[in-house]
């Protein structure tokens, strides 16, 4: 039925990209999934033994110069699905889809966000033809059994308009990368607004019930986020955009999230939109500059640390598979997957998995039955432990879940701390490790996952237990 919801839905877990590509060749550019198939059968199982339950498409999937490739087509109202519907038809219902509409950039002026055209009259048709567009693509993937995609059967409730505005001067080629690119001249906030307000309407106008995604927040270092902010989203929030979720990116340290966080949700309630939720549909971190251990312990970090602050749902970026177009392994983007590509210095052989996966797993499958919007921050000292409460749902086997671990980025640092829990009488504690055994993922092949990660039972003394902390994330269960 659709609308209804599942488990699914209010998993937190996702991904921007899980498509997991055939065996590349060196110098091969970018891959085209809309026609080729996923190598792992049944198609998406891989993120899904994951426990992924989202999937962000990769974008530009629905481009307006995909589907009307120029004026002809445009003028005679004819559209060309067959990129993403080759491309949508392969991903299973089990995993919920956030879909980016793109108007093609060079659609759009330079410095702006209107329709490149002679004269304003002009401009008006095209933006009516942007707009038919947005309201065709919609139509055809909202599952509503009206003009749908043949053989559709997942449709798409949540629609994203753009990605990362702000670096739009940079994909362009208008403006060299730098902190000019994030001046008021460039980011043009009032244009912006416009343009999604117009698009926001054509979505709902399509589909009531469908979930609009604001664009999401580029991350590219301190200052130029700062420019960002004040240039564009401070003022495109204050001229409240009527989305349902906005959206954060986030590729720096873990730890200073937290600021960004606060800001853009500060600005949300004083807007009057404190009722949108923030999730971050792009984070991750690479594996190749400090190995696939700190790879693996940093991913832990950046679920479970965003989701105590209140995010509701986080995608692991850049993709499954490693490999960043055009594989060149000169982005960080290129290792922030979780398998290795068989491309690079230190690859260890397509298909591999990296430790991270493993943690994956690990963090969804401990987490999964917890209560998210109870999720409490217990301790949070910079320099020491923090440590996380995950009340539990009823029915499972848990009565309660803490997850904590030493701030240090060094991962071999000796730097322990303590904690002591209350445990009621009768209860067991159980304390596993976040992170794999070992330095290579490649090494736990074909092992039960009681071999994987370090797991240990106690028995509680007078009714309390003290766990002992390191930089490696713990996940200490109170069974019943």
């Amino acid at each position: 039925m659709v609308g209804a919801k599942t488990l699914g839905d209010e998993s937190p877990f996702g991904f921007l990209f899980s498509f997991y590509p055939k065996n590349r060749v060196k110098d091969q550019t970018r891959p085209d999934p809309a026609h080729d198939l996923p190598s792992d059968r049944p198609y998406y199982s891989t993120a899904l033994e994951l426990g992924s339950h989202w999937e962000r498409t990769t974008h530009p999937l629905i481009d307006w110069q995909f589907v009307q490739r120029g004026p002809n087509e445009i003028q005679k109202g004819i559209y060309d699905w067959s990129i993403p519907d080759n491309f949508l038809r392969h991903i299973p219902v089990s995993l919920k889809l956030v879909v980016n509409l793109w108007p093609g950039y060079e659609r759009l002026t330079p410095k702006g966000w209107k329709f490149k055209a002679k004269d304003e009259a002009m401009r008006a048709m095209v933006q009516n033809a942007y707009l038919s567009f947005v309201k065709k693509a919609v139509e055809r993937y909202d599952g509503d059994g009206i003009e749908d995609m043949p053989g559709l059967t997942n449709p798409v409730r949540h629609w994203q308009i753009l990605n990362e505005p702000s670096s739009k001067p940079v994909m362009t080629g208008a403006c060299s990368p730098g902190p000019q690119c994030a001046s008021s001249e460039w980011q043009k906030p009032d244009e912006l607004f416009e343009f999604l307000k117009i698009t926001v309407e054509a979505i709902r106008s399509a589909d009531r019930t469908a979930r609009v995604l604001a664009p999401g927040t580029v991350d590219v270092g301190g200052r130029i986020n700062d420019l960002v902010y004040r240039n564009l989203w401070s003022r495109v929030i204050e001229l409240r955009p009527r989305v349902d979720i906005f959206d954060i990116h986030w590729f720096g340290v873990w730890s200073e999230f937290k600021a960004q966080y606060q800001r853009y949700r500060l600005k949300l309630n004083e807007a009057g939109m404190s009722q949108v939720p923030i999730w971050v549909t792009e984070s991750g971190s690479p594996s190749h500059k400090r190995g696939e251990r700190w790879q693996a312990l940093d991913h832990v970090r950046r679920f479970v640390y965003p989701l105590a602050l209140g995010v509701e749902k986080i995608f692991r970026a850049w993709s499954l598979v490693e490999g960043w177009p055009p594989f060149d392994c000169k982005s960080d983007f290129d290792f922030t997957g979780l398998i290795y590509d068989g491309l690079c210095e230190g690859d260890l052989g397509y298909g591999q998995k990296k430790l991270a996966f493993y943690s994956y797993r690990q963090t969804t499958e401990k987490l999964k039955n917890s209560r998210w919007k109870d999720v409490r921050i217990l301790r949070e000292e910079k320099g020491g432990l923090y440590l996380f409460e995950f009340p539990q749902r009823p029915g499972g086997s848990l009565k309660t879940l803490y997850v904590g671990w030493m701030d240090d980025e060094d991962p071999k640092s000796p730097k322990k701390g303590r904690a002591t829990f209350k445990v009621d009488g009768g209860s067991v504690v159980r304390v596993t490790e976040g992170v794999p055994r070992g330095d290579h993922g490649k090494d736990h092949h074909g092992k039960a996952w009681s071999e994987i990660f370090a797991s240990q039972k106690i028995n509680p003394f007078r009714g309390k237990v003290e766990i002992e902390f390191g930089v490696s994330p713990q996940f200490i269960e109170i069974m019943k």
